[in-house]
Formats: C-alpha cells, sequence, structure tokens
C-alpha cells in the first residue's frame, strides 16, 4: 500500500505538467504535495534504511519543485519548462530508489562494506584531476620580449557602483602599469556615493569616466555596465577587472605576452587571494578553488573561469554577440571561454608572484559573492543542487564522521584504512589546491585540517543561495538580480485575473 502510495505520488505530480492540468496547476497541486509527504513519511516509519532515507530526502525537494509551482514567480513558459525538468529528474531518481527499498536489503552494514572503498577512489580521482589542472594552468613568464611599437593597445574595463574603499587602490594598481598602449575606463554604475567623484581624480592619469544608466528589462546591471565598456573601447584587446582586483607593475604586459605567443583570443585569470581575513576566506571560499581546479570540466566542454580578471580580444567578443548575448547571465565569461575553446583560443591561467595579479575581498564580498554564485554555478536547476550538496557530504564530511566513528567504537565495524586513505588524500588535494592559489601562512596550514567544516559550510551556501533565488531576493549593490536572472515577475497577477 505504501509502495502503492508512494508511485502515485509521483503519477500525480507528472500530471501537472500535461497542458489541461498546467493550466489548472494551482488547484492541483495540493494532491501531489499530500500524496508526497504522506508516502514519505510512512515509508521511513515502515523501514528506516539508508535507501529510504535517501528517498525522503528526495522527496524533500519534489516538495520544494512543487512549492515552486505554487509560488508561481516566474514567467510561465520559464517556470513550466524549470520545474518540469526537475520534477521528472527527481521522481525518476526517486523510483529507482523506491526499487531498491523492495529488492534489495540495503542496510547500513552493507553500505559500510563497499562505501569507503569508493570514497577512496573518488578522492584518488579528484587528486589527478587537481594536480592535472593546476598544471595545465601554472603561468610561465615569457622568456622572448616584444618590443613596444608591436604591442597590441590595451582597454582596461572596470564597472564601478559604491566602491569608495577599494576603487582607489585598483586604479592606483593599473594606473602604475608600464604597458606602453594602455586605455583605461571606468563606468560609474549609477552609484550613491562619492564614486563617480574618485573616477575623475584620477583623470589627469588617463583614466575616462564613463556615465551608466539604469539596467534595462532582462539584462543584468553588471552586463549592461560591460556593454557600455566594451562599445566605449578602442583596444584591440579588452581586460575586464572587477575593483577586489589588484595588479602589479608588470601585470599587464607579462599577460599580454602570454596571449600573443600563445596564440590566444582570451584569457582568464585566477587571481592570488590575498586577505588579511584569510580565515574567513577558507571557510567561506575554501570548496571554490575545488569547483575549478578539481573537476574535469574541459573533458566535458565546460572551462574553468574567473571574474576577476579575464582578457578577450574586442573583434572577437564582438563577434560573438558581445554581452547582449548574455545580458542575464551571472557568469558571463564562461559562455566566451566555452565558444573559445571550441578553437583552442582560450586559456585559463592561475596567477603566481610572476604574473602579480592578486584579488582582496573582505568576508561580507565573500559570503555575498559565494550566494550570488552559487546557484548559477549549478545552472539553476534543483536537481543539480541536491546531487552536489549530496556528494560533497558523501566525499568531503562522511569519511571524518566514519574515522571518528570506527576510532570510538571498540569491535571497528568499517575498515579504518580506506578511511584513512581518503582522508589523506583530501588533505593532499586541499593542500595542493591552497598552495597555488593562495598565500600561505601557519594559520592557513592548520586551517587546512578544517576540509569538512568548510564543505559543510558550502553545502549551506547551496541551499541559502537555491532558496534565494528561488524563493526570495539576491540584491548585487542594491539591486534584484532575481528579476532578469530567474525571469521573476516583478509584480505578479492574481490568477483569477489571467
Amino acid at each position: 500500500m505504501i509502495v502503492l502510495l508512494a508511485i502515485l505520488s509521483v503519477a500525480a505530480e507528472w500530471l501537472i505538467y500535461i497542458p489541461g492540468f498546467w493550466a489548472q496547476r494551482v488547484w492541483y497541486v495540493g494532491m501531489p504535495v499530500v500524496l508526497v509527504s504522506f508516502s514519505s513519511t510512512a515509508l521511513l516509519m515502515n523501514d528506516l534504511s539508508p535507501a529510504t532515507v535517501i528517498c525522503a530526502g528526495i522527496a524533500l525537494f519534489r516538495l520544494v519543485n512543487l512549492f515552486r509551482i505554487a509560488y508561481a514567480r516566474m514567467h510561465e513558459n520559464y517556470l513550466l519548462q524549470k520545474t518540469r525538468r526537475t520534477g521528472f529528474i527527481l521522481g525518476s531518481v526517486y523510483l529507482i530508489a523506491l526499487f531498491i527499498v523492495q529488492n534489495f536489503a540495503f542496510s547500513i552494514q552493507g553500505v559500510a562494506k563497499w562505501l569507503p572503498w569508493l570514497q577512496v577512489l573518488a578522492a584518488a580521482a579528484m587528486l589527478f584531476f587537481v594536480v592535472e589542472n593546476l598544471l595545465k594552468s601554472r603561468f610561465v613568464k615569457s622568456t622572448e620580449g616584444i618590443p613596444d611599437a608591436d604591442l597590441p593597445t590595451v582597454t582596461v574595463a572596470i564597472p564601478a557602483r559604491n566602491e569608495t574603499p577599494e576603487l582607489q587602490q585598483c586604479l592606483q594598481s593599473i594606473i602604475d602599469n608600464d604597458y606602453p598602449k594602455l586605455e583605461i575606463l571606468v563606468l560609474d554604475d549609477c552609484s550613491h556615493d562619492r564614486t563617480p567623484e574618485i573616477i575623475r581624480s584620477f583623470a589627469h592619469d588617463g583614466v575616462r569616466f564613463v556615465k551608466g544608466v539604469e539596467p534595462q528589462e532582462h539584462w543584468l546591471a553588471r552586463n549592461q555596465a560591460y556593454e557600455k565598456l566594451l562599445q566605449e573601447s578602442t583596444g584591440e584587446f579588452v581586460m575586464f577587472c572587477g575593483v577586489d582586483t589588484r595588479l602589479d607593475k608588470t601585470s599587464i604586459r607579462t599577460l599580454v605576452l602570454s596571449l600573443v605567443e600563445g596564440n590566444f583570443e582570451m584569457v582568464s585569470v585566477w587571481p592570488i587571494r590575498n586577505n588579511p581575513q584569510r580565515t574567513v576566506l577558507l571557510l567561506f571560499q575554501v570548496l571554490r578553488a575545488w569547483w575549478e581546479f578539481g573537476l574535469p570540466r574541459s573533458r566535458f566542454g565546460r572551462q574553468p573561469v574567473s571574474s576577476a580578471c579575464w582578457i578577450v580580444n574586442r573583434e572577437t567578443l564582438m563577434r560573438l554577440g558581445g554581452f547582449k548575448s548574455v545580458r542575464h547571465t551571472i557568469l558571463l565569461e564562461a559562455y566566451f571561454a566555452r565558444e573559445l575553446a571550441k578553437a583552442g583560443k582560450y586559456s585559463f591561467l592561475r596567477a603566481n608572484h610572476k604574473l602579480g595579479i592578486s584579488e582582496a575581498k573582505n568576508a561580507n564580498s565573500i559570503f555575498e559573492s559565494a550566494i550570488r554564485t552559487r546557484y548559477p554555478q549549478l545552472r539553476r536547476r534543483l536537481e543539480m543542487s541536491v546531487i552536489v550538496a549530496f556528494l560533497e557530504f558523501v566525499f568531503f564530511i562522511l569519511p571524518f564522521i566514519v574515522l571518528a566513528a570506527t576510532l570510538m567504537h571498540e569491535q571497528r565495524p568499517v575498515p579504518i584504512i580506506p578511511s584513512m586513505v581518503t582522508i589523506v588524500l583530501l588533505l593532499i588535494t586541499h593542500a595542493l589546491i591552497h598552495a597555488t592559489t593562495s598565500k600561505i601562512s601557519i594559520k592557513t596550514i592548520i586551517m587546512l585540517l578544517s576540509l569538512p567544516i568548510s564543505a559543510l559550510i558550502d553545502i549551506g551556501i547551496i541551499f541559502i543561495s537555491t532558496y534565494k533565488f528561488e524563493f526570495s531576493t539576491i540584491e548585487w549593490k542594491g539591486r534584484n538580480i532575481c528579476i532578469p536572472v530567474m525571469h521573476v515577475v516583478p509584480t505578479l497577477p492574481r490568477i483569477s485575473d489571467k
């Protein structure tokens, strides 16, 4: 009976996406909500096992998907597309898990026999991919120079909004560069503080002020600012920087030489993380570097990127549609990187002392950036949030829990060697990433042991980011970016008015 109700809950959920039912979805959605809630609770009470717990977890996010339908804050076609895909994926996984519950003895003891070895394999694979990606992205300074007369012209483009403390340091580091053919553009994106005055105060150093306007409908403010800067630029290459980016005196020349000699049209730079609040940096952003360096992204047509500093051929960028092609995309650099990588014209570099590109963010900026980008990194798909959070728990947190529980248990029910090997591999990988992307101190080395805590924080960030994008608001410089990103209807009409 319980299994039948669980199957009916999936069928009832999928019926919503039939046109006749979709038209009356607000009234119909209550039926699958009740069926999902009742069947999952009954399943747990009848047989508490890893498989039924997984079923309950999937059911929870099926309910979230149904609430998205009831809340109806997105444009109708986009809402249908998003919820239907999530509903079919989660429903299918739920049925598979249900089949396992009914046909296999899936006990905790059984899982304990094979899961630790799977964790060892996963940790070894991650270490391999990290080493591979770190080697691919290493920066090697050019030994051959290019005469100043033959260097391409470069425009440094910076959008700024309410950036008073950081903007001066950023501009000064750019002005101090020794690049001979440099144009510096700074766009004031309707700031409410002294940002315009600061930009104009650098006019005698060659900084050109560009006045921004309020974003148009379906445009993210930053993307519109980038488009305006692109139209105003005159350089052969355009280098986009955030106000948190800091450059050494030779950084632009060194980067351009690498770009020209490699025959690339776009280079994205992962900056050195240079922040006095390094403890906070590790806790909030520890897995941000894992996301770029720990996955075989390029094997699946996805390229690692960084929004802190990237340089691109101006004509190529215009040919790809400029920023109009990504007007409501948060991770806009990923699109251009993916397109140019197809022809071998994209390179991803991690900065070192030779390149001299660093980034300084305070704790609030780190946290806000993580919330703003985490769900878009997962392609704004609820099912991806569930999968990634589950995998992070299983492969980053669970090995530490299993080892601690095994050591405290007198009979040692779980083999201790696999968990120890997994933890060693994870910590080596963790140390490699931070040794090559951040400035290391004794305090930082001690904080490397906080990997499971950092993973737990990242899981929290995933769910917070998912919730805010789907049901609440995310403000970026005082603007609600959910409206263009999630196709949110700013003022929802009543259902009866449709």
